[in-house]
C-alpha cells in the first residue's frame, strides 16, 4: 500500500486525512521534530552512490570502448527499464503509517517544502523509480502515530551517473537525453527532452505517465509527416518527414530533408515547448539523427553521443532488424554522417554542425536559444 504524494496544490489534504492538521503543519504539541535514534538504520543514508539502471546497461556504460562494446548486450528484449531505489528504515516507535519526503534540496518538511515529493506507506520502505542520473537526493522519514509525528534526521544518497531511462507502458526504447556534459562543462538538463519509439500502442497508464509524470508538452513525430498522434488533443504535435544519416534517399544531404531537419531543430528554440518527446517508428535512426544534432548544439562529445545512440539496442524497438550480436552495425550510419559533417567546412565537428544548420535555415539566435534552454546553469 503505497501512495505517491507530490507537492502540488491540495496534496496535503491527502495527508490530513490521516492526521490532525495542526500536527502536520508543525504547530502545537505534536509538531514533527527530528529525534535522532528513533528512526534508525535508514538505507541508503550516508551519501552512497546507488544504481538506477539494470546491470547490463550499467556494465555497457562502465566498460564502453567503441561501438563493438554494445554487441554482447543485444537481446531483442526491453532490458533498459529503470531500476527503483529502495529507501528503507527501522523505527523504535510504533507508527500508523510513514511519510517519506524526497528532494534534491535539504529543506524537507512534512508541511510541503520546496520541490519535495512525498510517499506514504504502511511498510518500512518505499521504492522510487526514474530519478535523475548523477544527482544527490535528500530524504526524511516521518512516522505518524495518531496525532504525533516523529521526524528523522536528514539522509542522502547519490544516483549513478550514466544515463536516465524512463518507462512508458506500451512504448519502447524510451530515455532522457539529458545528463551528459556539454559546452563549458555544463550538463544537459534532465527531465526536458525525451527520445523513444512511436507512441501508437501506448496504454492508458502509459498515456497518463506521458502527460502527468513526464509532463510532455510537445511531441515531434519524425515519420512521414502524416500520422495522427494519440496525443493530438492533449499536447502540441509537430509532424515532419525526417531525415536519416547520409547518402541515402532520405539523407541530410538532400534539400527536401534539410528543410524538415530545420523544422525539427526550431522546435527546441521555444522554451514553451518543453518537455519534448521525439520519436520515429522504432526510436533509433531518424530519432538518432535528431538526437545527434541537439546534443552537438549542446556541446556533447561525439563519443557520448555514440554511447547514447547504441543504447537503443537494449530495447525491442531499437534492436529491430539487427542480426543478433551485431549491435555495432548501427554505428555505420551515424559515423558516415559524422564523417560527412567533418568535411562540410574547415572547422571542428561542432563548428561544422552549426554552420550546416545555419545553411539549411536555422538561425544563430535559435541555436543560442536552444543552448540556453537545455544546458544547466
Amino acid at each position: 500500500m503505497k501512495t505517491v504524494l507530490k507537492n502540488k496544490s491540495g496534496v496535503l489534504a491527502l495527508i490530513l486525512a490521516f492526521a490532525m492538521a495542526a500536527t502536520l503543519f508543525g504547530c502545537g504539541k505534536g509538531a514533527a521534530k527530528p529525534e535522532k535514534g528513533k528512526i534508525i538504520n535508514a538505507s541508503p543514508s550516508s551519501g552512497e552512490t546507488v544504481p538506477i539502471l539494470p546491470e547490463s546497461l550499467r556494465t555497457y556504460y562502465a566498460t564502453y570502448k567503441d561501438p563493438k562494446s554494445a554487441d554482447p548486450f543485444m537481446t531483442g528484449f526491453d532490458i533498459y527499464q529503470p531500476v527503483p531505489v529502495k529507501i528503507s528504515w527501522t523505527c523504535e516507535q510504533e507508527a500508523d503509517y510513514y511519510v517519506v519526503g524526497l528532494s534534491m534540496k535539504k529543506d524537507i518538511e512534512i508541511s510541503g517544502s520546496g520541490d519535495t515529493v512525498y510517499f506514504m506507506t504502511v511498510d518500512n520502505y518505499v521504492e522510487v523509480s526514474e530519478l535523475f542520473a548523477g544527482k544527490t537526493y535528500y530524504y526524511k522519514v516521518f512516522a505518524v502515530k495518531g496525532t504525533e509525528v516523529l521526524a528523522s534526521v536528514l539522509f542522502s544518497f547519490k544516483t549513478e551517473n550514466y544515463i536516465r531511462t524512463v518507462y512508458i507502458d506500451g512504448v519502447s526504447n524510451t530515455r532522457d537525453l539529458g545528463g551528459k556534459v556539454g559546452e563549458g562543462g555544463k550538463r544537459v538538463r534532465q527531465g526536458i527532452i525525451y527520445r523513444g519509439a512511436a507512441v501508437d500502442s501506448v496504454t492508458k497508464q502509459g498515456k497518463a505517465d506521458f502527460l502527468e509524470k513526464l509532463g510532455i508538452k510537445t511531441e515531434i513525430d519524425l515519420r512521414t509527416g502524416t500520422e495522427l498522434s494519440v496525443f493530438r488533443k492533449n499536447i502540441n504535435v509537430v509532424s515532419v518527414k525526417a531525415p536519416c544519416y547520409i547518402n541515402n534517399d532520405m539523407g541530410i544531404d538532400l534539400p527536401e530533408y534539410q528543410a524538415e531537419l530545420a523544422k525539427e531543430i526550431k522546435v527546441f528554440a521555444d522554451p514553451d515547448n518543453y518537455p519534448i518527446y521525439f520519436h520515429c517508428a522504432i526510436g533509433r535512426d531518424r530519432t538518432g539523427t535528431l538526437a545527434f544534432f541537439i546534443q552537438m548544439i549542446a556541446g556533447v562529445s561525439d563519443e557520448d553521443i555514440m554511447k547514447d545512440y547504441l543504447a537503443s539496442v537494449f530495447s525491442v524497438a531499437g534492436s529491430n532488424g539487427l542480426t543478433e550480436g551485431k549491435a555495432s552495425d548501427l554505428s555505420y550510419g551515424l559515423l558516415s554522417m559524422i564523417n560527412w559533417l567533418k568535411e562540410y567546412s574547415n572547422g571542428s565537428l561542432r563548428q561544422n554542425v552549426e554552420k550546416f544548420l545555419i545553411d539549411i535555415g536555422v538561425t544563430k539566435e535559435e541555436i543560442k536559444a536552444i543552448k540556453a534552454n537545455i544546458l544547466e546553469g
